[in-house]
Parts: C-alpha cells; sequence; structure tokens
C-alpha cells in the first residue's frame, strides 16, 4: 500500500508542476501583452485560445495514445508545450502568440488525460473520492502557486518563460520514473451536448457560466489588477489567493449542497459573485490591500460554481450516461472558457477595467436568474437520490472515471425529455 501510495505521488508531483508552469505563464502572458502594447481585443483571443486548444485535446489525444503509448506521448506532449512557453519571447506577435498558447493548451489536455487515465488504473473503488479531492487539491495549489512565481523575474524579461518551460520539462521526471505500468489505452470520449441539454439544461449552462467566469479573471485579472496600480509582486499575491480561496470554500458549501436545493444554491452563488464583482470594481480603489482582498473574497465564491454544476447534474443522470455526459459538461465548460477572455476584453477596452467584472456580472445574473427559473418550473432530486458532492476543476473527460458517482451510485430513473430534466418523477 505504501508503494502504491508513492506512486500516486510521483504523478501527482507531475501533474502539479505541470499546473504550476500553466499558472505561470498565463500570468505573464498576460502583464507581458500590456508591456508589448497588444491590443486588448487581440490579447482576449491568445488568452482564448489555450481554452480551445485543451477542449480539442480529448478529441484527439486517445487516437495518439493508442498509437505511441502513455509514457512517450506524455515526454512528447511536455517538450510540446515547453517549446511553445520558449517560443514566446522570440516570436512577439499576437498571431503567433495565439498559435503558441493553442499548441499549450492541446499539450496540457494530453497530459491531463494520460495522468488521469493512471490514477483510474491504480485506484481501488472504494479510494477514488480521496484520489480525485487530492488531484483537485493539486489542481487548485498548483495554479495558485505559480501565480508567486511571478516574483522570481520581470515579466518585461525571457527569464520568466524560461522557468515555466523549465517546470514543463521537469514534469517529465516523476512520470517516467514511476513504475506504475500502462493502463488500458483510452477510447475517445466524444461530448454529448444534446444529450446533456436534455437532461440537465442547468448543469449545461451552470458549467458554460463556470468557465466563462473562470477563464476571464484567470485571463483578463492581471490586467485589471496593473490597471489598478498594483506591482507585480502585488499582482502575483492578487492573483494567487484568489485560485486558492476557490479551494477554500468549495468542501463547506458542498455539505451545503448535499442538504438544500442546488438549483436555488447555483442561483445564491450567481447572485453572490455579482455581489463580489461589484466589491471588487470599488474596493480595489482603496488600493493594494482592498484589491487583495477583494480578489480572495471573489475567488472563494466564483470557483464553487463549477463543482456545484457537475453535482446537479449527476443528481440528474444514471451511471451509465456519466461518461458521454461528462464529455457535454467539459465541452460546455470549454467552449464558455473560449468565449470568456474574448468578450470580457473586449468590453474592458470599451469600458476601461470595470468592463472585466461587469461582464462577470451579467453572465453571472443571466445564471443566477436561469437558475430559480429551473427550480420553479420542476421540482427537486429527494436528498435519497443525490450524488454527492465533490471538489472538481475544469479537466479532461477522463477524470470522471476517477470520480464515485459514476461508479458506485445506484441506478436512478431519469427525467423524460418532456419533464424538464431538473427532477425526479
Amino acid at each position: 500500500m505504501n508503494r502504491e501510495i508513492k506512486q500516486l505521488t510521483a504523478l501527482f508531483l507531475g501533474f502539479g508542476l505541470l499546473m504550476m508552469a500553466s499558472g505561470l505563464i498565463n500570468s505573464l502572458l498576460a502583464l507581458r501583452m500590456g508591456i508589448e502594447g497588444f491590443p486588448l481585443s487581440s490579447a482576449g483571443l491568445v488568452m482564448s485560445a489555450h481554452a480551445f486548444g485543451f477542449l480539442f485535446g480529448p478529441l484527439v489525444v486517445p487516437r495518439l495514445i493508442h498509437r505511441v503509448g502513455h509514457i512517450r506521448l506524455f515526454a512528447m506532449m511536455a517538450a510540446l508545450a515547453a517549446t511553445a512557453t520558449l517560443a514566446h519571447p522570440l516570436l512577439i506577435h499576437p498571431v503567433s502568440w495565439l498559435l503558441l498558447r493553442m499548441l499549450t493548451g492541446f499539450a496540457l489536455s494530453g497530459c491531463a488525460m494520460i495522468l488521469e487515465s493512471w490514477l483510474n488504473h491504480r485506484t481501488a473503488s472504494d479510494m477514488r473520492g480521496r484520489v480525485l479531492g487530492a488531484y483537485m487539491t493539486v489542481n487548485y495549489l498548483g495554479f495558485g502557486a505559480g501565480q508567486f512565481l511571478l516574483l522570481a523575474g520581470k515579466p518585461s524579461g525571457y527569464e520568466l518563460f524560461s522557468f515555466a518551460a523549465m517546470l514543463f520539462a521537469l514534469a517529465l521526471l516523476p512520470v517516467a520514473a514511476t513504475r506504475i505500468g500502462e493502463p488500458e489505452r483510452p477510447e475517445p470520449h466524444l461530448p454529448s451536448v444534446r444529450r446533456l441539454w436534455r437532461l440537465s439544461p442547468l448543469g449545461t449552462v451552470g458549467c458554460f457560466a463556470a468557465g466563462f467566469i473562470g477563464t476571464s479573471f484567470v485571463s483578463a485579472g492581471p490586467l485589471f489588477a496593473r490597471a489598478r496600480g498594483l506591482e507585480t509582486s502585488d499582482i502575483a499575491v492578487f492573483m494567487g489567493l484568489a485560485v486558492i480561496a476557490g479551494l477554500a470554500l468549495q468542501m463547506p458549501m458542498g455539505r451545503l449542497s448535499d442538504r438544500l436545493d442546488r438549483r436555488r444554491l447555483i442561483a445564491g452563488v450567481g447572485f453572490a459573485i455579482i455581489g463580489a464583482a461589484l466589491v471588487m470594481i470599488f474596493v480595489s480603489r482603496l488600493g493594494d490591500l482592498g484589491a487583495i482582498g477583494a480578489a480572495i473574497l471573489y475567488g472563494g465564491v466564483a470557483y464553487v460554481l463549477y463543482p456545484l454544476a457537475v453535482a446537479h447534474a449527476n443528481d440528474v443522470v444514471s451511471k451509465n450516461d456519466s461518461v458521454a455526459v461528462s464529455g457535454g459538461l467539459i465541452f460546455a465548460s470549454g467552449t464558455g472558457a473560449t468565449l470568456g477572455p474574448i468578450v470580457s476584453t473586449t468590453a474592458m477596452g470599451l469600458m476601461g477595467p470595470d468592463g472585466l467584472f461587469v461582464t462577470i456580472a451579467v453572465m453571472a445574473a443571466a445564471l443566477g436568474g436561469f437558475a430559480v427559473w429551473r427550480a420553479v418550473e420542476a421540482p427537486p432530486v429527494p436528498d435519497s437520490e443525490k450524488s454527492g458532492f465533490m471538489p472538481m476543476a475544469p479537466a479532461t473527460p477522463a477524470v470522471v472515471e476517477l470520480d464515485p458517482r459514476a461508479v458506485s451510485r445506484p441506478e436512478v430513473t431519469i427525467y423524460p425529455p418532456e419533464g424538464g430534466g431538473e427532477g425526479r418523477p
């Protein structure tokens, strides 16, 4: 057992290094584009390209795994991410950076799918919940820690790009050294958005909104902070604490959601995001400490939206549908993540830095209103048939096989299409 835990630790370490590199390059690019004078519209397209590449990965990576195997493909993808990162300071142009970000997103999607397949292969059924929780914790902590690496250099130089590329390369070491046998090679998970919408309209809209809101902040947050006068060191704290705060509230919110109607809770979170966005707009004007405090509040509220939407969708599907539906959830989230930076940076160009949080507030208001309508339109899921809450962050469809809700929940009868999809008979 101890040896198996150590082997899983190696996979977590590799994933953590990947997320640290991703967190660093994400904020670094946002700041560097401001230094280079990229138009906000171009910056939005560049930042959205990562989500598009990540979204494209699950459609292609399983076929590549069948050809070359897990370890070799992981090495290829990590090398691709490192190479694309190093190319940024050499090819300073919006089109070049858009293509490089797309390649990086695709490479990280492949690395994530490979690691998730390994975890699925080595985790016993009674440990899946704990391993998934640990995986998502590494996701948040790694990405949040990556923000603080901005303190290691100046955004105007090349050193931070090199540092991020080193982290991508170092992620190879624990994965290449593991003695865990390669799992079965996965089949492609095609997204089933139409079926997901028929079963859970709110789950679909909730994941879309979570992707839109989350990526808008991650992509344009450093630009907002810079416009408020924060220095690079303060921006690192601003972004890092916001991401980590999102992890801190997931389990308390999860316990609450297991007792309440999740549709009403999703509506409440949507309206709370509006409040947090308004606090950010006004309190961030008071100086560094005000902006950082507002970021903690905002992150704590905003990042619980995705796991709530996933939990609600799991409430209304049978375990036989979980894999296909998970592809739809991730596709909905990825679509929102692709559009979010484009819309938010366009709003910032028209309205100034406040446009970021005005955009987020509008999306949150739309979600909150839709959730209220769904709560009125159909009866709630009985507590005895709820799937249970798990801390989640947007991942690849492979992670659903690690989710205990997909393997241990008894069969349930789903609402027919004309019933609205949000409750039980």
